[in-house]
């Protein structure tokens, strides 16, 4: 399990002043939040499009996050099922930004059930063995539409995802594999202007 982010900012923060978290400190604890988010954020990105172009598909279980019960609903105007998910996607390569969907234990409206993503704008070009599945999209702007379920179906959903803007308690790991955690701490260190560090396994 990966260091908090409490513990992570505390580590980087001395290293930006000599070793102390002093009162008179020129970044804040705050700033080095944000910065190893972002860094995390990128980090997430780069690792998992390596592996995949590897013909690695398994993601870490430490990048992904998950959210039960997400309401599905019906848009009258596109006659489509969607929802909206709680956080922005990462950009992965075959969408897999959104991992899973799979229906809550104990849907009798989508028992079985099984969800399968398609490429942007293949809709029209579905492969046959995804006929009788429910297939989604990821539209931009958080939005996922299913493009053949029927309202009949609808129920809320379990989805994993790998986030791109999810805040993150102080006190929680920051969702990364531990071999993550040097590059993401000297990334940060490298953008506050501290150009050496020792390996976070030895602080």
């Amino acid at each position: 399990m990966s260091r908090t982010l409490a513990q992570l900012s505390e580590l980087i923060l001395k290293r930006a002043n000599g070793g102390q978290l002093t009162a008179d400190r020129l970044i804040t604890l705050r700033q080095v939040d944000i910065h190893i988010l972002q860094a995390r954020d990128a980090f997430a990105v780069e690792d998992i499009t390596a592996k995949m172009k590897a013909g690695n598909g398994y993601i870490d279980a430490e990048y992904l996050s998950t959210y039960k019960n997400q309401e599905i609903l019906w848009d009258n105007d596109r006659d489509v099922a969607y929802m909206i998910l709680p956080y922005r996607p990462a950009t992965l390569p075959k969408g897999k930004g959104i991992y899973s969907i799979r229906p809550m234990q104990g849907s009798n409206r989508m028992n079985q059930t099984e969800f399968f993503a398609l490429d942007p704008g293949a809709w029209f070009s579905m492969p046959l063995w995804m006929q009788g599945h429910v297939v989604y999209e990821y539209m931009g702007e958080n939005r996922v539409e299913f493009k053949n379920m029927l309202q009949s179906q609808m129920a809320p959903v379990l989805v994993q995802m790998v986030t791109s803007d999810a805040p993150v308690d102080r006190n929680s790991p920051i969702g990364v594999p531990s071999y993550a955690e040097d590059a993401i701490v000297k990334n940060v260190l490298q953008l506050i202007g501290v150009k050496e560090f020792d390996s976070v396994n030895d602080q």
